[in-house]
């Protein structure tokens, strides 16, 4: 199943993502601006405390942290310009997945393999929607988690190439473990999805034709079709809900196991001359400040997140990938039409406003045209 999620799913992605490649590495420069602050915090915060408070020389301390001020207010700017670049990736993707879908679902219909309904609307606009957001949280939590890991990594080896063996191995065994844990996730999440559909489709149905039902009598078999809609899906929600708390020791592993060898070691390593106090000082800081917080965004949001946007993908990539129905050649058939709508006005009822006045509308042919939105 995630062999199949990552293939089908992510497929339709990529192929968008590839196409914003400027974009992207726009991004990616911005995001190493962002994180130099980062790379030399510890290092420099290092330098404050041996050449200067430990010393006595108040002034030299300041001027190390002075200078790191400096360095986090270039970091800031590289983060502000990254939301723009963000925007030049997630924008178009929307418009691309969402003209993508739509297509499928037109297909789906045209070649009667299924009607329209209100599941092909749930897909229109939630998941759809949710594939922006999801990508955009995602792109910025991956990055700044890997940029900042690299920046974390190199400082803590500027400072002490052990210090630097004390930290790398839990955290590699923290990713592996969170890594394996995904492979459990993504089919509870796809189940998830797929109970949600059910329950959009469901009440649709029932909401939609409510006359009817009470015409015929049959409110209790409408109630029990869509409470059993929506048990199954508290019932898929709450199964990934117990997976989920699971990754929770990640976190403690990849920062705080680190954290605590390095204070455990710190008499050795300060007797022994291999690492001094502000050194410990500045890895501590490097745990603390920047490891810890973005190993918790990856893991208890960017998990979430992957697989959920995996699952969507998916389910829209199934949806788009229906292939039509060949039509009989008829050469006396014209092939293609303009679609001409002029001063077209609408209302349900007599005294009712108009939902639609004087309307003038053109859709070549080939193109189509999809309104979505609440109704």
């Amino acid at each position: 199943m995630t062999v199949a999620l990552s293939r089908t799913g992510w497929s339709l992605l990529g192929h968008e993502l590839r196409r914003r490649r400027g974009a992207l590495w726009r991004l990616a420069g911005w995001s190493v601006l962002e994180v130099v602050p980062t790379a030399a915090s510890g290092v420099m915060l290092a330098w404050a405390v041996d050449d200067g408070f430990l010393r006595g020389e108040v002034g030299t301390g300041l001027a190390w942290l002075g200078g790191l001020a400096v360095l986090m207010v270039a970091g800031a700017l590289g983060a502000r310009r990254a939301f723009g670049s963000l925007a030049d990736v997630v924008e178009p993707l929307r418009d691309a997945v969402l003209t993508t879908v739509a297509g499928g679902a037109l297909r789906r219909a045209i070649a009667g393999t299924d009607r329209p309904g209100t599941g092909a609307v749930a897909q229109l606009t939630a998941q759809v929607e949710a594939v922006r957001e999801m990508t955009a949280a995602l792109l910025m939590t991956v990055r700044r988690f890997g940029f900042t890991v690299a920046a974390t990594l190199f400082g803590v080896t500027v400072l002490s190439p052990v210090l630097a063996l004390v930290v790398l191995p839990p955290l590699v065994l923290a990713l592996l473990l969170f890594w394996r844990l995904l492979a459990g996730v993504a089919p509870r999440s796809r189940a998830t999805m797929l109970a949600a559909e059910a329950t959009a489709q469901a009440s649709g149905t029932v909401l939609g034709g409510v006359r009817d039902v009470v015409a015929s009598g049959a409110e209790e078999r409408a109630t029990a079709e869509l409470q059993a809609a929506v048990t199954e899906q508290a019932r898929a929600e709450r199964r990934l809900a117990r997976l989920e708390s699971v990754r929770i020791p990640v976190i403690a592993l990849g920062a705080q196991v680190p954290l605590v060898a390095v204070l455990v070691l710190t008499p050795w390593l300060v007797g022994s001359g291999t690492a001094s106090a502000g050194e410990i000082v500045g890895a501590v800081a490097y745990l603390t400040a920047s490891l810890l917080p973005v190993l918790d965004a990856l893991v208890k949001g960017v998990g979430s997140l992957a697989v959920h946007l995996g699952v969507v993908l998916h389910r829209l990539s199934e949806s788009a990938a229906v292939t039509p129905v060949a039509e009989p050649a008829d050469p006396g058939r014209p092939h293609g039409h303009d679609l001409a709508v002029r001063g077209l006005t609408f209302a349900y009822g007599v005294h009712a406003d108009p939902v639609v006045r004087d309307l003038d509308l053109d859709i070549p042919a080939g193109e189509h045209l999809v309104v979505v939105g609440p109704s």
